[in-house]
C-alpha cells in the first residue's frame, strides 16, 4: 500500500530499488543481511523483460547512478543562490565523493546476478 506519493515519479526501476536499499540501510539497518535476498526477488520480477545479464549490469551501475540522479534530480545545484546557503557546497562535494566510492566499487561489484 502507498501512503505517500510525495516523491512519486517515472524512473529507471533498478535506481528506484537502489534508494529503496539505501534507506533500508539508513534506516533500518537490522536489515542489511537480507539485501542478497531482497536483490533476488527484484530479479525474478524483472527476469521476464530482461536477460540475467542485463539485470547484473544493472544491479552494478545502480549504486553509482542513484547517487548521480539523486545529485542532479532537483536543480538546485543550478541556482547560485542556494549555493551560497551554509554546508550545502560539501553536502555537493560528500555526494561527489559517494560516487567516486562507487565508481572505485565497480570493479569488485562484478558478481554474477541471484537467481
Amino acid at each position: 500500500m502507498f501512503i505517500d506519493w510525495a516523491e512519486a515519479h517515472i524512473g529507471h526501476p533498478f535506481l528506484t530499488f537502489e534508494y529503496f536499499l539505501a534507506h533500508l540501510r539508513k534506516d533500518y539497518p537490522q536489515f542489511e543481511p537480507f539485501a542478497a535476498d531482497l536483490r533476488t526477488s527484484y530479479s525474478g520480477a524483472w527476469s521476464s523483460v530482461a536477460s540475467q545479464s542485463q539485470i547484473a549490469e544493472a544491479y552494478l551501475f545502480s549504486p553509482l547512478l542513484a547517487v548521480y540522479g539523486y545529485a542532479v534530480s532537483s536543480n538546485v545545484w543550478r541556482d547560485p543562490e542556494r549555493l551560497k546557503f551554509p554546508g550545502f557546497q560539501g553536502y555537493l562535494r560528500s555526494l561527489t565523493r559517494r560516487m567516486k566510492q562507487e565508481a572505485d566499487l565497480l570493479q569488485r561489484r562484478r558478481v554474477e546476478c541471484p537467481n
